[in-house]
């Protein structure tokens, strides 16, 4: 049951994920992976956000980047650069 729950819109799902509302726009379209789940109300045209959702999606992604980050080989620094 959804009783006090924060409810964004798109403009402080913004501010929180640092992204301009027409990016998460145009990611809504393009790229939904990008974007955390959203609802619309009956009769409404904009997009909502609930703030856990938006949460536990940010959650998730830093979870990922953490296990990549620990799964990355350093770069052969026997092999020579083309700078070098």
């Amino acid at each position: 049951m959804i009783e006090n729950e924060e409810v964004l819109d798109i403009h402080e799902l913004g501010q929180l994920i640092k992204r301009t509302p027409r990016t998460i726009t145009t990611d809504l379209v393009r790229h939904p992976e990008r974007v955390p789940p959203y609802f619309k109300l009956p009769g409404a045209r904009k997009p909502l956000w609930l703030k856990r959702t938006v949460n536990a999606f940010l959650r998730s992604h830093a979870e990922l980047a953490g296990a990549a980050a620990d799964d990355a080989t350093p770069r052969d620094v026997t092999r020579a650069s083309k700078r070098e």
